[in-house]
């Protein structure tokens, strides 16, 4: 029996414990792969999810902007009655957007208002990232005409904030090109809120 146990029984137990140890192994790289892969559909969601409040305010100031009466309006001549009524009063709701504001090429408030009231000053002062915005605005303009649009995410002392910026032009392809010195931008911003958040988690859960 002792010769039985050492030659047959010993072996199999530990074939046994070899076996358990096996699957307990794989059952945790297994279990570490499924972790992995739920951690990164989420990392992909968010990132479409934030990718789509990006393209919708991207889409917002393209139209905004994109618009014979805020040509007339702003560029032709400043009417900063219009702007208020326009862009002023859908800022003030916070629907679409929160914040609005005309600049020069320079970057300087030709007209800016949010729930709070006016923004004056320079925009590079509330968005320091918008001098890199401007950059490639007006590197954009160069290579494709004023049919572009500046999309990214930005910080003010209320927070992150999405922010978009378009030349302002007027409808018809053959009056694009505004000369630079006299261009005018239309930046739109709306912070990323609790609010915004959990809309977000809904759609992309």
């Amino acid at each position: 029996l002792r010769t039985f146990a050492l030659v047959i029984g010993l072996p199999a137990f530990l074939l046994y414990v070899l076996s358990a140890v096996l699957v307990i192994a794989a059952l945790a790289v297994m279990g570490s792969e499924i972790n992995r892969l739920e951690d990164q559909r989420g990392i992909t969601s968010m990132h479409a999810a934030l990718d789509s409040f990006l393209n919708d305010l991207s889409g917002s100031v393209s139209d905004e902007g994109t618009w014979d009466e805020a040509y007339l309006n702003v560029v032709v001549k400043l009417d900063r009655a219009w702007m208020d009524t326009t862009w002023g009063q859908t800022a003030r709701l916070g629907q679409s957007y929160d914040s609005v504001l005309v600049t020069d090429q320079a970057g300087t408030i030709l007209f800016g208002e949010n729930a709070a009231g006016e923004i004056k000053g320079s925009i590079m002062m509330r968005y320091p990232s918008a001098r890199t915005i401007l950059h490639d605005l007006d590197t954009g303009i160069q290579a494709t005409g004023d049919a572009t649009t500046v999309t990214r995410f930005a910080t003010d002392p209320d927070g992150t904030v999405g922010l978009a910026a378009v030349s302002i032009h007027k409808s018809d392809p053959g009056q694009l090109n505004v000369p630079r010195e006299q261009r005018r931008i239309l930046w739109i911003a709306r912070h990323v809120t609790p609010g915004l958040l959990q809309d977000i988690a809904g759609r992309y859960q």
